[in-house]
């Protein structure tokens, strides 16, 4: 379907999709590409992905994958880097930093470089969570985050277990 709307329309820019992201989104990438291939027609795609692929996919997938990213990202026209993890993958494929262009669209996790929940830190930089004083009585954990595995909800499950055993008030 993908492939007859894009023939159909003609496209003198696309946006195409992030190939790593999952099965469908690999697909429609492969019908970009190969429009692209097919047409010279130049597209663009955003980079969400910051774990190493290695790491979300498994070894043999992962290296396929980096394989795929690799081509698919060296023939855009440039790629929205949407985090460090992101650009450090790209930068790891080796392409071409001037094909990447940072358009911070948002933040995962806590960068502990920067923020520290008390004190000052060691470099005397950075951010600080609310005072001692400010904080709920109680630890309260939060999730933002589609609850699936891949996000890491499982892991948080599984830990909470823990959490538990070494602070019933949370």
């Amino acid at each position: 379907a993908l492939r007859q709307l894009i023939n159909e329309l003609q496209p003198d820019l696309i946006q195409g999709p992030e190939p790593v992201a999952n099965r469908l989104m690999l697909r429609a990438a492969w019908v970009v590409w190969q429009y692209h291939r097919r047409t010279g027609t130049p597209y663009f795609f955003p980079m969400f992905e910051n774990r190493p692929l290695i790491v979300k996919f498994g070894t043999i997938v992962g290296f396929m994958m980096q394989f795929v990213l690799a081509r698919y990202a060296c023939d855009a026209a440039w790629v929205y880097v949407l985090n460090r993890g992101a650009k450090q993958t790209l930068q790891s494929l080796g392409i071409a930093q001037n094909k990447m262009f940072l358009a911070h669209w948002g933040n995962w996790g806590i960068d502990r470089r920067e923020f520290f929940p008390a004190g000052n830190p060691p470099n005397g930089r950075g951010n600080h969570l609310a005072p001692p004083a400010a904080r709920a009585k109680h630890p309260i954990v939060l999730f933002v985050g589609r609850l699936s595995s891949a996000k890491g909800v499982d892991t948080l499950l599984d830990a909470w277990v823990i959490v538990q055993r070494n602070l019933p008030a949370a």
